[in-house]
């Protein structure tokens, strides 16, 4: 029986995803350090400015609706708020989405490759590197999808009455039903074989009868990430606060730095857990809906 395809319950499987996170940590880090990691340290060096007066604004209620205030001058600068912050989301959403995909691209290889001890992060992208095409098809897929429902949101605002209230109950329902297929949908797209649709339907038949406990796995790792990082966040923005009231702006860099390490790190940890906690979820349905798992019964019956 693959180590993989074995039935977990709720707790088993954020388990798993940690161990093989604890275990394959350099193997992990090894190949982000060539691919995402770069455009996310971008993103928050480019974004910091913006990060830190944002903190402020949420923890300390200053109002700070003028761009001069984000970008933390007296008058805008080169870019103006809206272009800044499209720059720093664009980033890290692209900084995601490679991390998505090399982390499950490591799971592939292990899961393709069980006995092996020894890894190079050349080895695996030359593996994996027939998959990109399809990777990038369903994040073109899912983009059409989200995009779909966000312009259906935006409508929305322009009804009133009882029928905005209607519509959004209905959004909102479609986007938690087709959330959950959505999440398993990027690790199926590096396993499944059939065309990016036909990958898009299993995923609703792996969901079907496993919908709340799928989603509870989901809710109990952002939660679990969100005790762990908050408070990182909120700790590692005093200091710069503290120092910025005693007019100590010689140390701003300094901490700048600082904060680009830390808000750099929650967001590979938690795009490295989240990703692999719906990989190993996928594994968990696909033993229980094609019968792996009873296969895996009675070998432990036998045995």
């Amino acid at each position: 029986m693959h180590p993989f395809y074995q039935i977990k319950n709720f707790a088993e499987v954020i388990s798993a995803a940690s161990r093989f996170m604890s275990h394959y940590r350099g193997l992990l880090l090894k190949v982000i350090a060539w691919t995402a990691l770069p455009i996310i340290i971008l993103a928050f060096t480019i974004g910091s400015r913006f990060f830190n007066h944002l903190m402020d604004y949420l923890f300390d209620e200053q109002e700070v609706y003028e761009p001069s205030y984000f970008y933390g001058g007296s008058s805008p600068s080169l870019f103006s708020f809206n272009d800044y912050a499209l720059q720093t989301i664009g980033l890290l959403l692209l900084g995601a989405l490679v991390l998505i995909g090399v982390v499950i691209a490591v799971v592939r290889y292990i899961h393709d490759h069980p006995e092996t001890t020894e890894w190079e992060v050349k080895t695996i992208f030359k593996y994996n590197w027939p998959r990109i095409p399809r990777f990038i098809g369903a994040l073109i897929l899912l983009g059409s999808i989200i995009g779909l429902l966000f312009t259906l949101f935006v409508f929305t605002y322009q009804v009133e009455g009882a029928a905005f209230s209607l519509i959004m109950t209905l959004l909102i329902g479609s986007c938690l039903y087709f959330g959950i297929p959505i999440y398993l949908y990027l690790p199926a797209t590096f396993h499944e074989k059939t065309n990016l649709f036909s990958v898009f339907s299993r995923c609703f038949y792996l969901a079907s009868g496993y919908w709340w406990s799928s989603f509870g796995i989901i809710f109990v790792s952002f939660l679990l990430l969100s005790l762990l990082s908050y408070p990182l966040l909120i700790l590692s923005s005093l200091p710069y606060d503290f120092f910025m009231e005693l007019t100590l702006v010689r140390f701003e860099p300094m901490f700048d730095v600082c904060l680009i390490i830390v808000r750099t790190f929650v967001f590979l940890f938690s795009g490295i857990f989240l990703t692999l906690v719906g990989t190993f979820q996928y594994y968990n349905l696909v033993a229980i809906k094609d019968g792996l798992g009873l296969l895996q019964r009675i070998e432990e019956i036998g045995s």
